[in-house]
């Protein structure tokens, strides 16, 4: 009957509300500086990262990377490049936290490739394996006179402890091949010129064109692959690059950059429905450019081999440049970062972008917080705007909530009565001072009675 009916809705209804529960009240991914971390969250990520490879995952990842032709073109020479790659890091990250318990609150970390840039400014005659990534639980370089297998004192990217699919040695078989790097120290390369710094990187948010500001963080990042990879013999040049764990942390950290100069220049307050307004500052097809592909702000972006894993969001969603422009916590995507040295000790970032910060894109977990923001100086921002949505939504939630469940207990309360009614237990009359009861105090006089009886 319709009673029955309506009880299976009003149960429809709160499973939907718990499963939406869940799924907003994933843990964030606040995304932290690789040199920032401590020793045992590091072999997290080595540990995950060494277990997609053994459980196949990475395969799918390092597979679509290793795509040659327009493939690869489109995704690097194409405005796709931020967004694919943001796709790219979020989905590994997402991969990492289906390992286990241990993974389930899981965030990529982010190499700032600035630190290890300014750590070679201060002391350029380093030697190689004295770099601070080279002594952070990543491997350091290859050896020379053994196909350029990383050298790695504690044993956990050393041939034999991990393998790759992609270039091998004559005498080595996929996908047991070592990871392979060896540093460019070529002078008359101008690879050679090293990392990028702070300065550097702030600077590329003064293009207020889009198509500018990548073309010269795509330059810096070409560098990062040559830096470590002298010719095509190594990782890191160019497909072969997503079997190295230095890729994912060097694109997590160029999401970094991305976000900040967003939020620098106020893109962070734009409805992703309104993006068209604002190329080519956000966006930008490259339409002046002789291209065979221009990627548009809706055209689908292609990951191949992630998206026939089952677990993974493109397996059933589609991704757009769009859909992952804004990738903070407030959207799907669940996505902040911890500033780190970048902006700590960058005064020209601070002065370019402090009246800006978004709390909810950036933030430091050390740094004491308040309603109105992040207080760092004069750097404070009003959230209201950045929540006031979420509150909305969470608000309606509640009083669905609670409209199912009176609903639900009035059903109850009817089917019993309705029950107790057709074998003759109560008669009507019976039934309108049991209903009394239910809702008001019984000993109150007859105006109390009427009132509070209006009241319900």
């Amino acid at each position: 009957d319709m009673n029955r009916y309506l009880i299976y809705y009003l149960l429809s209804c709160l499973i939907i509300l718990t499963y939406r529960s869940e799924v907003t009240s994933e843990c964030p991914r606040h995304r932290r500086p690789w040199h920032e971390l401590s020793d045992e969250d590091r072999m997290q990520f080595v540990t995950g990262f060494k277990q997609l490879r053994s459980n196949g995952i990475l395969s799918s990842f390092a597979g679509t990377h290793h795509l040659e032709g327009l493939a690869f073109a489109d995704i690097h020479k194409t405005s796709e490049f931020f967004f694919w790659h943001s796709y790219f890091v979020w989905e590994t990250e997402s991969q990492f936290r289906l390992l286990g318990d241990d993974y389930a609150c899981f965030s990529m970390p982010y190499w700032d490739l600035t630190y290890d840039a300014q750590w070679l400014d201060e002391n350029p005659q380093t030697p190689t394996n004295e770099l601070p990534v080279f002594t952070s639980m990543l491997g350091g370089d290859g050896d020379p006179d053994n196909n350029h297998c990383v050298v790695d004192e504690l044993g956990i990217w050393s041939e034999g402890n991990y393998g790759t699919e992609f270039n091998c040695g004559e005498d080595e078989q996929s996908p047991n091949c070592c990871l392979k790097r060896e540093r460019n120290m070529n002078p008359d390369d101008d690879a050679i010129e090293g990392l990028a710094n702070m300065t550097e990187i702030t600077e590329t948010f003064e293009h207020h064109r889009f198509k500018e500001f990548q073309f010269m963080i795509s330059l810096y990042h070409g560098k990062v692959h040559k830096f470590f990879a002298l010719n095509n013999a190594s990782h890191m040049w160019s497909n072969n690059a997503a079997e190295d764990p230095l890729f994912v942390l060097l694109h997590s950290f160029l999401d970094y950059v991305r976000m900040m100069r967003s939020d620098c220049l106020g893109y962070d307050l734009i409805s992703n429905d309104d993006l068209e307004d604002y190329i080519p500052f956000v966006f930008d097809g490259f339409d002046d450019i002789e291209l065979e592909f221009k990627p548009k702000l809706d055209s689908e972006l292609d990951f191949v081999y992630i998206c026939e894993i089952d677990t993974a969001y493109c397996n059933q969603n589609t991704v757009t440049p769009r859909k992952i422009f804004d990738i903070s916590t407030n959207t799907e995507w669940q996505v902040s970062y911890e500033l780190g040295s970048f902006w700590n000790d960058n005064q020209m970032v601070q002065d370019m972008c402090g009246d800006n910060l978004n709390n909810t894109w950036f933030y430091d977990t050390t740094n004491q917080q308040t309603q109105t923001g992040i207080i760092r100086g004069n750097i404070k921002r009003d959230i209201k705007k950045s929540y006031g949505w979420s509150m909305l939504l969470a608000m309606m939630y509640v009083i669905i909530g609670i409209f199912v469940i009176v609903c639900f207990v009035y059903v109850l309360v009817k089917q019993y009565v309705d029950y107790k009614r057709e074998k003759g237990d109560i008669n009507n009359d019976k039934m309108d001072d049991i209903t009394k009861r239910l809702i008001i105090d019984i000993n109150k006089d007859e105006d109390d009675l009427r009132s509070l009886y209006g009241s319900v």
